[in-house]
């Protein structure tokens, strides 16, 4: 009996401390932390921000995180870095991570594989205050060696696409399979605001991914937001959903039907739901069917774009549920709405 009891306290002794309590536990042993660059003082919309994917292809979660002046990728396997914290820019060389160098970054860098080769790709955007252009940028992950800073692009190593004045593209954007054939979409939403004269010319862009390891049909590793729309979404190969956006795109099966849907939080809240195929210019109807309205889910006023959603099995049935936050101006409110089997 007492060797029984001993061994009960030595379990509990043991979760006590499997997991630091505070920051003044934290070392080398049971964590490591990550130096972020410093903000301009007149921008006031950065955040430093934190993504993963795998852009090497090793099977380790990366670290992606905003720097001020870019992104910076370093690559997971906390024993590359030694003994060495915090860690910081210096360790993006290119073997063990790699700077994205862009003005101006864009909240959170999304992942996938949108081309087929097994690695996940990034997209990320700009947020120009003065013309609110936007500019979208997809790196391709690959298992070589990246150049420590990634400032250009050649179509090779990944691609940009321009939008135009007033527009704001890449507000939203997301990485996710809504046609299901096995291979993400990249899904990128323009924004013009309700006070503007254009509102009704919001676009999303949806682009079907690639298979086989193939390239987006760039020239010189650039398009504009015309040129995307017109050469690379077309019948068969993605399509635009027009006067609809998303300040915060995400996705994922909440019918459970194979297919992932788009979350769109506008700050008001919709969701659209995948399908096999989908006209080029799909306008979807809002029954419950094609796509459905939470209107009870909003997020405080039309510049907080931080409202967040993540989909997963919360409730151990196997179906996809949704978390998602409703960020009203005098609380907040998390509700699981759980998914259904269409």
């Amino acid at each position: 009996m007492k060797i029984y009891l001993a061994f009960i306290l030595i379990i509990c002794v043991g979760w006590n401390h499997a997991f630091p309590v505070s920051t003044a536990i934290l070392n080398n042993t049971n964590s490591y932390s990550i130096k972020g660059g410093s903000f301009p003082a007149n921008v006031s919309n950065l955040t430093y921000s934190i993504g993963t994917c795998d852009i090497n292809g090793d099977g380790k979660k990366d670290i992606i995180f905003n720097n001020g002046d870019g992104y910076v990728v370093l690559f997971g396997d906390v024993s590359r870095f030694g003994n060495s914290r915090p860690i910081n820019d210096s360790f993006a060389d290119g073997i063990n991570g790699f700077k994205i160098k862009i003005n101006n970054p864009e909240r959170f860098p999304v992942c996938g594989d949108v081309n087929g080769d097994g690695i996940d790709d990034i997209m990320v955007t700009n947020s120009d205050s003065q013309s609110y252009i936007g500019i979208i940028f997809v790196i391709y992950g690959s298992k070589s060696p990246f150049k420590a800073t990634i400032d250009s692009f050649d179509g090779i190593n990944g691609f940009k696409i321009i939008g135009e004045s007033q527009e704001s593209l890449g507000l939203g954007k997301a990485i996710c399979d809504v046609n299901g054939d096995g291979v993400k979409d990249l899904v990128i939403s323009t924004f013009h605001p309700p006070w503007s004269s254009f509102e009704d010319h919001n676009k999303i862009f949806v682009k079907y991914g690639l298979k086989n390891g193939s390239k987006f049909s760039t020239v010189k590793g650039e398009y504009t937001i015309s040129e995307f729309g017109n050469s690379e979404i077309v019948e068969g190969k993605g399509f635009i959903m027009n006067d609809l956006y998303g300040l915060t795109l995400t996705c994922g099966d909440i019918n459970n039907d194979g297919y992932d849907d788009l979350y769109l939080l506008k700050p008001t809240s919709q969701i659209v739901f995948g399908k096999a195929t989908f006209p080029l210019d799909y306008t979807p109807t809002f029954d419950g069917k094609e796509a459905l309205n939470i209107p009870g889910i909003t997020w405080g006023g039309i510049d907080n774009r931080f409202g967040s959603s993540s989909f997963g099995d919360f409730n151990g049935d196997g179906l996809i549920d949704m978390a998602v936050t409703n960020g009203r101006e005098v609380e907040f409110e998390h509700y699981i709405i759980l998914g259904k089997k269409k």
